[in-house]
C-alpha cells in the first residue's frame, strides 16, 4: 500500500479545533499516535464538557509495523485508605435531571462523584510508548487554545444549553462559559488560560505531579472540600493499562475493539455472533435487515443485563461471551424474536445519552489510532489555577446499574467506549468511534455495515440514518424508506419516528483507507463533527 506522497494523514474528531491540533502534527510528520495525543489534549479545551484533563479514556492502536493493542487510560474509583461507610460515600452527591428533548436523564455532580482521572497518565504513556514527537511540541495546539480561545461551534452550544446546570454550576464554570447568565453562543470565543500552566508543567515534568505531588495535593483538598472522598493513595497508585484487544468478525470484516472491563466491545463481539450466518442477507438494506439489528440489539441487551451486570463489581473477569453454550442460548432467543417480533417491544433497561467525544486518526506510515475520552460531564469541582475540570463517573447512573455507592476502591469502571479499528483481506481499514453511551455499539456496527460491507463511501456510510432499538422502542431516523418502517410497526414493533437526525444516534468520526491507499475522514454532522484530510504544505 502507498499513499499519495503529498498526504500526511487524516483526522476526523468532535471540534474543527481538536481536528486542526492533530493535522497540524500530522503535517510535521508525526504518526497517528502523537497526533491523537495532541487531539486529546486539545479536545479538553475545545469539547468541555464531554472531555478535559480530568477525565479517562481508552485508545485502540494498529502501529506502522501491524501491531494492535488496546490502552486503556480510564478511571478508576477512590477512596483507598479509608473506611467506605455510607455518610462517606453519599456526602457530595448532588442529582440533576437534564431533558435531551423529550429523554430525562439523570446525572449526579460534586466531589462524591469524582473517580482518578486517568488522561494525564494515558497521554504520558502513548507518548513513551508509541510516539515520535516530544510532548513539549504536542501540547502546543492545546496550549495555544487555552491562551488564546477556543470557538464554541453549534454542537458545542447544543450541549452547553443541555447541560447548563452542570456545565455552569461552579463559579469557575460561570466565569468561562456564559456571559450576562445566558450561556456562550455559536461564535463566541473562550479562553482556560489555567490550562496552560498544566501544560507546560506536563511538557517539562510528565505525569508525575498530578498523581504524586503538588497538582495531587490540590486535588485531593479540592474534592474533599466538595464532600468527595479522593485520596493521595488513589492517585499515587493509578496505572494505565495495555490490553489484548478484543477481535471479532462480521463476513469477511475484522474489528479490533476494547476487552472488558469495557463493554462496548465484548457486546459488538457477542451480537456479532448472533448474526454470524446472515452477513450476505445483511448487506440488503430492506426491513427484514433492520428487523434483525434489532432482534440483535435487544438479545445483546438481554446478555448484558443476565450475564455481564451481576459482574459489575469485579470488573468483568470471567466474561462468558464467546462461551458455546451461551451464544447458543442466546441464538435461541434471537431466532424466537425473529419468528414472533412483538417480543422486541419488551422493556429491557439500559441507559440514555452518554457524554464522550472522539478522534480517529491514521498517518502516512500506517498507523491508525481511534481514541475515545470522557468527563462524564464534569463534576464541578475544578482546579482553577490550571483549568482541570474533574469527571463526575460515580455519578453516571450507567456505570452503576441497581445502586450507587455499591464499588470498592481501586476498581477499574466499566465503560460502552469502543473506539474500533476494522479491517478487510483487501486492505481497507477504517478506524470509528463516537460517543452515546448504549449507541455506540450499534452506530459503530451500522456504519461498518455501510462501508465495508456494503460499499458506500465513508461519508455515505456515516451520514446514513439509523435505528436504535432501548427499553422496548425502535427509535428510527429519518431516511429510510415509510414501508419498510411501517412493516416493523406491522409485526409488533413499537416504533419512534424522528423527524430530523439528532445527537441522541452518537457522532461517529470516522477515517478510512481502501486497499491502494486512498484516503477519507468524516466528522458526523449529528455531533458537529469534523474530517480532515491532511497534505503537506511543503
Amino acid at each position: 500500500m502507498s499513499f499519495d506522497p503529498s498526504i500526511m494523514g487524516a483526522v476526523a474528531a468532535g471540534h474543527p479545533d481538536t481536528a486542526e491540533a492533530a493535522a497540524e502534527i500530522l503535517r510535521e510528520g508525526g504518526n497517528a499516535i502523537d497526533a491523537a495525543i495532541a487531539a486529546v489534549l486539545a479536545s479538553a479545551i475545545s469539547e468541555p464538557p464531554l472531555t478535559g484533563l480530568g477525565g479517562g479514556g481508552i485508545a485502540t492502536i494498529r502501529t506502522a509495523e501491524g501491531k494492535t493493542t488496546s490502552v486503556d487510560f480510564f478511571v478508576t474509583t477512590p477512596g483507598k485508605g479509608l473506611e467506605l461507610n455510607e455518610e462517606v460515600r453519599t456526602r457530595g452527591f448532588k442529582r440533576i435531571d437534564v431533558d435531551f428533548g423529550g429523554r430525562i436523564q439523570t446525572f449526579h455532580v460534586g466531589g462524591g462523584t469524582v473517580t482518578v482521572p486517568g488522561v494525564p497518565a494515558g497521554m504520558e504513556y502513548l507518548s513513551k510508548h508509541y510516539g515520535t514527537l516530544p510532548m513539549s511540541r504536542l501540547i502546543e495546539p492545546a496550549r495555544k487554545l487555552a491562551v488564546e480561545g477556543s470557538k464554541v461551534s453549534p454542537a458545542l452550544n447544543q450541549m452547553f444549553h443541555i447541560l447548563r446546570d452542570i456545565v455552569c454550576g461552579s463559579d469557575m464554570g460561570k466565569k468561562t462559559f456564559s456571559n450576562e447568565g445566558k450561556v456562550l453562543p455559536a461564535g463566541s470565543v473562550y479562553t482556560i488560560p489555567g490550562a496552560a500552566n498544566f501544560l507546560d508543567d506536563f511538557a517539562k515534568y510528565g505525569s508525575e505531579s498530578f498523581y504524586k505531588g503538588d497538582i495531587a495535593q490540590s486535588m485531593v483538598r479540592a474534592v474533599r472540600d466538595a464532600g468527595g472522598y479522593l485520596t493521595a493513595e488513589d492517585l499515587s497508585s493509578y496505572e494505565v493499562i495495555e490490553r489484548a484487544p478484543e477481535e471479532a468478525r462480521f463476513g469477511a470484516v475484522k474489528l479490533i475493539m476494547p476487552p472488558a472491563p469495557s463493554l462496548g466491545g465484548p457486546l459488538i463481539a457477542f451480537g456479532l455472533q448472533l448474526v454470524a450466518d446472515e452477513a450476505n442477507e445483511l448487506k440488503q438494506l430492506n426491513y427484514r435487515t433492520l428487523l434483525r439489528l434489532s432482534a440483535a440489539m435487544a438479545i445483546s441487551d438481554a446478555y448484558r443485563q443476565d450475564e455481564m451486570d451481576p459482574q459489575l463489581l469485579t470488573e468483568y473477569r470471567s466474561l462468558s461471551h464467546r462461551e458455546e453454550d451461551v451464544v447458543a442460548k442466546y441464538k435461541r432467543r434471537y431466532a424466537e424474536a425473529l419468528q414472533d417480533p412483538k417480543r422486541l417491544a419488551k422493556t429491557v433497561r439500559s441507559n440514555a445519552l452518554g457524554n464522550t467525544t472522539h478522534t480517529s486518526i491514521t498517518s502516512r506510515d500506517g498507523s491508525v489510532c481511534s481514541v475515545t475520552t470522557t468527563n462524564g460531564e464534569g463534576s464541578t469541582v475544578w482546579l482553577e489555577e490550571l483549568g482541570i475540570h474533574i469527571n463526575n463517573m460515580l455519578g453516571e447512573e450507567d456505570l452503576h446499574p441497581g445502586a450507587f455507592h455499591q464499588y470498592s476502591s481501586g476498581v477499574r469502571l466499566p465503560s460502552m467506549m469502543t473506539p474500533t479499528i476494522a479491517m478487510t483481506p483487501d486492505g481497507r481499514t477504517l478506524a470509528l468511534g463516537t460517543g452515546g453511551s448504549n449507541r455506540i455499539r450499534s452506530a459503530i456496527l451500522q456504519v461498518v455495515l455501510h462501508y465495508l460491507a456494503r460499499g458506500l463511501s465513508l461519508k455515505e456510510a456515516i451520514e446514513f440514518p439509523r435505528i436504535h432499538l432501548e427499553q422496548g422502542v425502535l427509535d428510527v431516523e429519518p431516511g429510510f424508506k415509510p414501508t419498510e418502517i411501517d412493516k416493523l410497526e406491522e409485526v409488533g414493533l413499537n416504533i419512534q419516528r424522528w423527524n430530523q437526525t439528532n445527537l441522541y444516534f452518537g457522532g461517529v468520526h470516522g477515517v478510512g483507507f481502501n486497499s491502494e491507499g486512498l484516503l477519507s475522514a468524516v466528522g458526523d454532522p449529528r455531533r458537529g463533527g469534523v474530517g480532515l484530510v491532511v497534505k503537506s504544505t511543503r
